[in-house]
């Protein structure tokens, strides 16, 4: 591969050198996971995707995937050592960055147990998102059955694609795109003087390199998701509505002028899957095929839960509809030009003045028995101490369980905040099943 960057790709580049904008993909497996045998599926997986073999280089002041001179995926294994040992490892994973002129860009580590095994696949933005993240473990434990079974691994390469702005429907490249995207500029300053978005408070600062990103693991238990399911349906909204509406309501209690009595507006960023809209249609490949919209909510302290649930829907299906993820693409692009990684953030968090990122992968539809091996729970999280005041909420319904990973930067927001935060949206969603 040799290849400029996207925009999106691009702009996760110029944000990672400021902060560490690392996800990372959580498994857990029950049952004996042979070390040499996952050593050599690993090392098979860069064969069916392209992005795991390549670095970034820098040619002529723009960075360019490049495939040569590439190390194999690096793999750390450790005794696991609790129920709880994959936590503190993902935050150590969550704020180590890569080098990323080196490569590969992505690590993976195995804390080995004789029955529960954890998979922590770690992943630089720029080549890849949270379904990625979800593809890498399933290809890697296909490869680790096949090899148990002593047969060939089958390995289907994917071709190497584009970036993801080339994919994008004609309509969002001719003179109509421009149009929205001109169109959308407007949205945002109108929304920035007009609504005056509000962020949550700050509790401290320090420079990027020096914050710590941490992760807080919640879930609802099958009945519960269940519960939730139906209960949304009901009120004709979706489950993704519902959750940025806690998210919403909770963040909306911690602001000042709320607690005087006075509605806030809130904006909130929601993460939209491109793979279905592309041209070609992408597949469960490896890439960052995943964009923006941003909705801003003014919450009230008399605001119905089930209003906002349903705002939220009927915004976020709007914006979608009227084509904003593609023009949020075409707009980064613009944001990029002749900068710094230092002047990028500065122009990006003072043009999408969002305090809350719900991404929300839905419910996976993915195989949990591979050979003796079973994947027993699958879930991400994401750092992004670059834009430390984001306070992100990572979802996906795994076995009938839908799980929530809600991380935040310290001292930006501190611990006892982030877990007022989290207690508040969890108390919400329980009382809805």
């Amino acid at each position: 591969m040799n290849r400029n960057l996207g925009s999106s790709e691009y702009v996760a580049w110029l944000s990672d050198q400021v902060g560490s904008l690392n996800f990372v993909t959580i498994a857990h497996i029950s049952g004996d996971v042979d070390e040499q045998v996952f050593r050599t599926a690993l090392d098979v997986l860069p064969q069916l995707h392209p992005l795991l073999k390549t670095r970034i280089e820098v040619c002529e002041g723009r960075p360019v995937f490049v495939s040569d001179n590439v190390p194999p995926i690096p793999l750390q294994v450790e005794a696991r050592l609790s129920d709880d040992h994959w936590h503190a490892e993902t935050e150590k994973e969550m704020n180590y960055q890569f080098s990323w002129s080196e490569g590969p860009l992505v690590r993976v580590m195995l804390l080995k147990g004789t029955t529960v095994s954890d998979i922590l696949v770690t992943f630089h933005h720029a080549i890849g998102e949270a379904e990625s993240g979800m593809y890498f473990v399933r290809d890697l434990l296909n490869v680790v059955k096949q090899i148990n079974e002593g047969n060939a691994p089958d390995i289907q390469s994917f071709p190497e694609r584009p970036p993801v702005e080339d994919l994008l429907p004609k309509s969002a490249r001719d003179i109509q795109g421009l149009v929205k995207t001109g169109a959308l500029i407007s949205k945002q300053v109108a929304s920035i003087i007009v609504q005056h978005p509000q962020k949550l408070p700050k509790d401290g600062d320090l420079f990027a390199e020096d914050r710590q990103a941490h992760v807080i693991h919640r879930m609802l238990s099958p009945e519960e998701t269940a519960s939730l399911v139906t209960r949304c349906r009901e009120e004709s909204t979706t489950v993704h509505g519902a959750i940025c509406a806690a998210v919403l309501k909770a963040a909306a209690s911690q602001m000042d002028s709320h607690r005087d009595g006075k509605p806030v507006t809130i904006s909130c960023m929601s993460a939209v899957d491109l793979r279905q809209f592309l041209s070609p249609p992408i597949g469960e490949e490896i890439g960052f095929y995943v964009s923006m919209v941003i909705t801003a909510h003014r919450i009230g302290t008399d605001a119905h839960f089930w209003d906002v649930a349903r705002n939220v829907r009927k915004a976020v299906h709007q914006a979608i509809g009227s084509g904003e993820a593609f023009v949020f693409i075409s707009l980064l692009d613009k944001l990029i030009k002749g900068a710094t990684p230092d002047d990028f953030m500065k122009r990006a968090v003072k043009f999408y003045p969002a305090a809350l990122l719900v991404t929300n992968v839905g419910r996976l539809e993915i195989s949990q028995q591979y050979g003796p091996l079973v994947l027993e729970g699958l879930h991400f999280t994401l750092a992004n101490k670059a834009a430390s005041e984001h306070f992100n909420t990572a979802v996906v319904t795994c076995g009938n369980k839908l799980v929530i990973n809600f991380s935040y930067t310290e001292p930006t927001m501190s611990p006892e905040r982030a877990h007022t935060l989290v207690d508040n949206i969890m108390t919400t969603l329980k009382s809805l099943c």
